[in-house]
């Protein structure tokens, strides 16, 4: 009988020790602070005068922040949103699982889930734009700092054209690439944000001209720059030209430009 109860203890002892134990990794929250800051400016002041406007560019203001996890770390895996908040331009204080984050800032909205995290994220942004849409991103260890900042980069041209008396009143300058008009800025311009390219088609009705005559503007462009057309006087209804200058927000470059 002794016997008996001795192997009994002995089994029990033998499963006490092979059975597993769960741990459990908890993350808590932190108190931590995020800057949001755009690097799109205004017109520099050494303008010409004969192309100023008094227009001001509609910059975002808010955005939302999408905190995507750069570890795995208790109940949270790589790549993983954890949370999206709205944030404003400036510094701002938020509470977010301790960990370190891939943290997307912009003010577009897509319809995909998860685009912001593509390679080509900008890209989904349409051709033209009537609106500034920004894109920024950064990686934020909120693991081992309370701070961290996200620069919100403009992938967009300003395309402006000085209205004309020339200009067909009725028809107004259109961008081809994203089949929208241009928006008249209310002091004599017409403006449209475009990316990368930009394919406008002008009408022009010369005094006592039946019907109107297309003119093009066709160019690429580089982001975060401001492109003004100033139309010269044509000498027949035939011919034409345009001046572009290019504002480089620290210096003017200017560029002859034909009519096709």
């Amino acid at each position: 009988m002794k016997k008996l109860s001795f192997i009994l203890f002995a089994a029990v002892l033998f499963f006490s020790c092979t059975k597993e134990h769960e741990v459990i990794v908890v993350v808590p929250n932190v108190e931590v602070q995020l800057s949001t800051k755009s690097v799109f400016n205004v017109e520099s002041e050494d303008f010409r005068s004969t192309t100023r406007s008094a227009y001001v560019h509609q910059y975002p203001i808010n955005y939302k922040a999408y905190f995507v996890a750069n570890e795995t770390k208790g109940p949270y895996t790589s790549g993983q949103l954890v949370t999206t908040i709205n944030v404003i331009e400036g510094m701002q204080t938020i509470t977010v699982p301790k960990l370190s984050y891939k943290v997307y800032v912009t003010n577009f909205e897509h319809t995909s889930e998860g685009w912001y995290t593509w390679d080509d994220a900008v890209d989904q942004m349409p051709l033209a734009s009537d609106i500034l849409y920004l894109f920024g991103s950064n990686v934020i260890d909120y693991g081992t700092q309370l701070t961290g900042e996200v620069i919100v980069k403009n992938p967009w041209s300003a395309i402006m054209i000085e209205d004309h008396e020339y200009f067909d009143p009725n028809r107004p300058p259109r961008e081809y690439n994203s089949g929208t008009d241009y928006v008249a800025t209310g002091d004599g311009w017409w403006i449209k944000y475009v990316r990368n390219h930009h394919n406008t088609g002008i009408w022009l009705k010369y005094p006592g001209m039946t019907g109107n005559l297309q003119r093009g503007i066709s160019s690429d462009v580089l982001p975060n720059k401001v492109y003004k057309y100033r139309m010269s006087t044509p000498t027949t209804s035939e011919e034409g030209n345009f001046t572009v200058e290019v504002e480089k927000f620290d210096e003017v470059i200017e560029v002859d430009w034909d009519l096709w």
